[in-house]
């Protein structure tokens, strides 16, 4: 802030070694290791898994391992192979596919319970992933009780 003040032809270079400088000391702070590693997705995929009941954004997804929204898409699909998006899709298709199986909930329970916005919704997207309905997956798995 001194610097700016001054106005220096110097400030804009102390400047820019002053912010070099902080951003060294946080990276030692933290063990030296980037943002974006295995552990920190870790910590994404956990989230995704206790929060599928909610609406899930890249935005929020981004801020948990401090990387910008380009940057953290880049890095997600490096560790997993899929988008976060897909990733969230498929995380709450499987646990549908479980309430399905073994719930007494009706599939627009399901649906709202695995954070899908409405039954058609779910129904399309569970159809084009399973290659049946909800409703046929559910009849087939309680015959086979």
């Amino acid at each position: 802030r001194r610097e700016n003040i001054r106005g220096s032809q110097d400030s804009e270079d102390i400047i820019c070694l002053n912010l070099q400088e902080i951003c060294l000391h946080l990276l030692r702070l933290s063990g030296g290791q980037p943002a974006g590693d295995r552990e920190d997705f870790n910590r994404v995929i956990e989230y995704i898994g206790n929060n599928l009941d909610c609406d899930i954004n890249l935005q929020d997804l981004a801020n948990l391992v401090c990387l910008e929204k380009t940057w953290f898409l880049k890095k997600f699909k490096q560790v997993t192979g899929m988008t976060p998006m897909a990733y969230t899709r498929n995380a709450r298709i499987n646990r549908a596919k479980e309430l399905l199986e073994f719930s007494d909930m009706n599939v627009t329970q399901i649906a709202e319970a695995v954070g899908f916005c409405s039954i058609h919704y779910f129904t399309r997207q569970f159809t084009a992933v399973e290659g049946i309905s909800p409703s046929q997956y559910k009849r087939i798995h309680q015959m086979s009780e």
